[in-house]
């Protein structure tokens, strides 16, 4: 299929003018699966089995599996049909889930046994975000269900830990005004990472090896963000912006806008970087210089979630539940 190239302005840091990538330079972009409702359902996130295989969760209680040729198949899975946001892995074998209505799910790859766990307290309670810390701790984060349905409602927000694989949860930080977002191992100082909004602007909560609870870190300013990440020099940076308008990086070394449509996610190689958007497109990142591309898709999809097989082959996934395969030439 074609794709096109929109020139990408970058209101501050660096500055880009319209242009066409030369063939040389350009990916291969497949599209693997797009379908023609957006609401029937999306992929939200992936976690990757190993270098020849990811599965997808999403929309409705989907998972899928897919590997790097692009064969896909349903993944036999517990019957609740709440969205699941995030997926990751506590080894090889085992994976873990969380979804709407305080669901964890988890997934031996070996039995192809599920089990699944609705944590007490969080029945109307959306888990947003997830992360393993080793192999018996992770952290949970989110707000009340219509918070993740686009709805306005008091979020009470919260985040939650275990230190039992899972199998019990314990309430380690709340705020009723705000909403986290987004939660993550900072590869450098091993600090928990949460990220905030309350009303009009987001911040950095951390908790260090030494605290006994969440504290403020980094005020990010206005604006809305959605997730937490770490570059090619383990730096945080947040990713977000407005659904329609300009799509925000921002990082410990600046911030950056993109026409581009709110921007959900962020993922890294060894030498390129990737931004998935709200407007059927990614922004790629390369020797310091980006460029947008946009996606012949059949709507206009948000694409929630990117990632990398290896160092030539990158997966995007969204709305419609569309994959695409980005295949870099050297």
């Amino acid at each position: 299929m074609k794709f096109t190239l929109r020139g990408i302005q970058i209101l501050c840091c660096i500055v880009l003018s319209s242009a066409r990538i030369i063939a040389a330079g350009t990916p291969e972009i497949s599209i693997i699966n797009d379908r023609k409702i957006p609401n029937d359902s999306s992929f939200y996130d992936m976690v990757s089995v190993n270098n020849d295989n990811f599965i997808l969760a999403g929309k409705f209680g989907i998972i899928k599996t897919i590997n790097r040729t692009g064969n896909i198949e349903t993944l036999n899975n517990p019957t609740l049909g709440n969205d699941i946001y995030k997926i990751d892995k506590w080894d090889d074998e085992n994976v873990i889930a969380c979804s709407d209505k305080g669901y964890v799910l988890q997934y031996n790859l070996k039995n192809k046994i599920w089990q699944t766990l609705q944590v007490k307290g969080y029945e109307n309670s959306c888990f947003y975000s997830m992360c393993i810390v080793d192999e018996k701790t992770a952290y949970i984060c989110g707000g009340k269900s219509e918070i993740a349905h686009s709805l306005k409602v008091i979020p009470f927000g919260f985040i939650l830990a275990t230190t039992d694989r899972g199998k019990t949860w314990k309430q380690v930080y709340s705020n009723p005004i705000q909403m986290v977002w987004s939660v993550s191992v900072d590869p450098i100082s091993n600090e928990i990472n949460a990220l905030v909004y309350q009303p009009n602007r987001s911040f950095i909560y951390s908790l260090n090896t030494s605290a006994t609870k969440f504290q403020k870190k980094i005020s990010l300013g206005k604006g809305l963000y959605h997730d937490l990440d770490y570059d090619k020099n383990n730096n945080w940076l947040v990713v977000g912006g407005k659904h329609g308008g300009k799509g925000t990086v921002k990082s410990i070394k600046c911030k950056q806008e993109f026409n581009s449509g709110l921007i959900w996610s962020y993922s890294k190689n060894n030498n390129k970087e990737i931004f998935s958007t709200s407007n059927s497109s990614f922004i790629l990142r390369e020797n310091n210089k980006e460029q947008e591309f946009i996606l012949p898709l059949k709507n206009n999809y948000g694409l929630y979630e990117c990632a990398f097989f290896d160092d030539k082959k990158a997966i995007i996934i969204g709305s419609g539940q569309s994959i695409i395969f980005v295949d870099f030439k050297e």
